[in-house]
């Protein structure tokens, strides 16, 4: 059975990375001016994958809660077709047993 995670998690492996990386460019390439832009642009890339991993597992969830609805209306719909074709074949029925017996009581 799979755990289920509070949907802000999913955000957080993209955020560790960015960091990671920011850290990694700051320490490898010193304090200037085209490293700490070079580390914003790591961070920002960073922190809109973790967006766009949290939007993509919302809309996972989402579809996946409209699809068990659908199922659920599609079996009750079903349910109801099936309760009107009951009733309309078991006057048919109920002739042709009738019908039946009359045959099977002339002979």
């Amino acid at each position: 059975m799979k755990q289920k995670f509070p949907l802000g998690w999913v955000a957080v492996p993209a955020i560790v990375v960015a960091l990671a990386g920011a850290l990694a460019v700051l320490f490898a390439a010193g304090m200037s001016s085209f490293t700490m832009l070079l580390t914003i642009l790591v961070l920002a890339l960073g922190g809109g994958l973790g967006f766009i991993a949290l939007a993509l597992r919302e809309i996972e969830t989402n579809s996946g809660k409209a699809q068990e609805s659908q199922r659920r209306d599609l079996q009750a719909s079903q349910l109801v077709g099936l309760d009107q074709l009951c009733g309309g074949v078991l006057p048919v029925w109920s002739g042709q047993i009738e019908t039946a017996r009359s045959h099977t009581a002339r002979t």
